[in-house]
């Protein structure tokens, strides 16, 4: 038992504190033990009901995440990556071709590469375009070919890789031509061997040191802005020899439209001044419904003018006359 009066701890035998002398009252004794009683009781109920409680809750946290997991708001991390790689890299698309040749020119003068990307067909060019197709018209495959059947997602996730070089390598090659504009399609191979994807060899470091001193000069993103002011025509304007209205090339024009799954194709071109002289860019832009896409930023028409592939589809317009 316990003195009523300090606390202190004491034998049931005894009828007065042994620390403060006060007198045991046996009856108020049987009062406070009876209430330690009924305090150790509740408290022991109170944790068994916090223990209850913090259960219940655990169990309605798991209902919740696993509800959140079923319709799709918490997804697991592959489903989040999956969905971080289906980012597009392509443009909601435009509603007619010179629309999307003129976001292009926009884009390249003010030197805003993603614009510019944004601008070509990329996912929706690989999700429509017939590799067995092409196969059966060109009858050639190589590792090199740069397509594979778009039958997985692995597969679909390396033709959109190579889709977007093919357009980064265009846009490359326009680039360069930008900002070299000195050789003729006449003279085009006496130009620098880098100019033609040929390895620039050098016989000491300060052959190295003055190349790259003169690239770096060069290969100014300024000069880009160049092409500020434009036209856009078709390519029907300069096809002095023909070559659209020929029923060899149209049937190859309808080939083309069906290997890229398309529904439309047109071929423009953007005219320019730049260094005193006039100059064409030549687009091939495709429909897919009713939107419209850069399918490549070079054109087939320029290949049609023989201009070399390293020019990236830009020729002076006095050379297609000469």
């Amino acid at each position: 038992m316990f003195c009523s009066k300090c606390g202190t701890p004491l034998p049931d035998t005894v009828k007065f504190c042994t620390k403060c002398g006060t007198m045991i009252d046996e009856d108020a004794q049987k009062l406070l033990q009876a209430g330690a009683l009924i305090v150790s009781t509740k408290s022991h109920s109170n944790k068994k009901s916090a223990v209850f409680s913090s259960i219940v809750t655990a169990a309605i946290a798991i209902v919740i995440i696993v509800v959140l997991f079923a319709v799709g708001i918490i997804t697991p991390a592959k489903r989040f990556e999956r969905k971080q790689a289906d980012i597009r890299v392509e443009g909601a698309g435009f509603q007619s071709p010179e629309d999307a040749v003129s976001a292009y020119m926009d884009a390249l003068s003010s030197a805003d590469y993603d614009a510019m990307i944004s601008t070509c067909s990329i996912e929706t060019a690989v999700e429509n375009y017939d590799l067995l197709v092409d196969m059966q018209w060109r009858k050639v495959y190589t590792r090199n070919y740069g397509k594979i059947p778009n039958s997985n997602d692995f597969n679909n996730s390396i033709n959109i890789a190579q889709y977007r070089h093919n357009i980064e390598q265009s846009i490359w090659r326009q680039y360069v031509t930008l900002c070299y504009l000195t050789y003729e399609i006449s003279d085009w191979l006496d130009a620098p061997s880098w100019l033609l994807s040929i390895p620039q060899a050098f016989s000491s470091d300060g052959e190295v040191r003055e190349f790259y001193d003169s690239l770096n000069a060069e290969l100014d993103s300024e000069k880009l802005s160049a092409v500020k002011e434009y036209r856009i025509t078709d390519a029907q304007e300069f096809d002095l020899k023909g070559l659209l209205n020929d029923e060899q090339m149209k049937r190859n024009i309808e080939k083309q439209i069906s290997v890229l799954g398309a529904d439309e194709l047109a071929m423009l071109a953007a005219i320019f001044t730049a260094g005193g002289e006039d100059w064409i860019i030549n687009f091939d832009v495709v429909r897919y419904g009713e939107k419209w896409w850069i399918s490549t930023p070079q054109g087939t028409f320029g290949t049609f003018l023989g201009t070399p592939l390293e020019r990236g589809g830009i020729v002076r317009l006095h050379e297609l006359y000469d």
